[in-house]
């Protein structure tokens, strides 16, 4: 009986530091999100201004996180991503404030050269709100969708008719 008892509890033992390896392999190495965001700060207000030097270093920190992260890059930056990143990089640094807006714009022609629909640049403000309803294509129309605007059809958005 003892000896069934000592065995038992070295298979325990055994069991239990092989999940503790295996969970630190997954946080160290497999985590997909390891090093990601877990929570935003609200985004600058796009008429900040920043120097150059400061937006530089920024899209220094957005190219790196890019070839860490990103599998387009997994053997280092494709060479239109490279190219697009040099030269935005180069017009930032030499002027001498540069608008959040700009920033976000030439961060935003490097990322478009990785040709796919997920890495883009976008913006967090904590007051922001949503509409508090959704819209559908039917039938050649814009439709509400939700709320007490169920069904209503939008004729135009910002005095421009939905023709």
């Amino acid at each position: 009986m003892k000896k069934w008892r000592k065995r038992f509890l070295i298979f325990l033992c055994v069991f239990f530091l092989c999940g503790v390896a295996l969970w630190g392999a997954w946080q160290i190495w497999f985590d997909p999100y390891r090093g990601t965001v877990t929570a935003f700060r609200p985004s600058e207000e796009l008429e900040t201004v920043l120097s150059g030097e400061e937006a530089a270093k920024d899209l220094d920190y957005l190219v790196h996180r890019l070839k860490e992260r990103h599998p387009a890059c997994i053997n280092g930056l494709p060479h239109k991503v490279q190219t697009a990143y040099a030269q935005e990089r180069e017009n930032i640094a030499a002027l001498p404030e540069v608008s959040v807006l700009s920033l976000w714009q030439s961060a935003a022609r490097i990322f478009c050269h990785l040709g796919d629909a997920h890495s883009a640049v976008g913006v967090h403000y904590e007051n922001s709100g949503r509409l508090p309803l959704a819209f559908a294509w039917e039938k050649d129309a814009l439709v509400c969708s939700g709320g007490k605007f169920h069904g209503y059809i939008v004729n135009q958005i910002g005095n421009i008719p939905m023709d």
